[in-house]
């Protein structure tokens, strides 16, 4: 069993910027998968965050509505 994927139930994954995006799919049932930073190197100001969300649920996946002001 140890050879078995922790996450094999996922049907859908989307990437996600922002936080508040973050925390509508969480609310509709998706999970967060993993977090990253991206670094464009020294012309970039910041570093930018990056969240994965994954839905394992059955039927479609209930994607929030996009009222997030852009």
């Amino acid at each position: 069993m140890a050879d078995e994927p922790k996450y094999k139930n996922v049907k859908s994954v989307q990437t996600l910027h922002h936080d508040y995006e973050v925390n509508s799919y969480l609310a509709k049932g998706w999970f967060l998968l993993e977090t990253y930073k991206t670094y464009d190197g020294p012309q970039d100001l910041h570093d930018s965050m990056n969240y994965v969300v994954a839905w394992d649920k059955d039927g479609d996946p209930i994607v929030p509505d996009k009222d997030w002001g852009y």
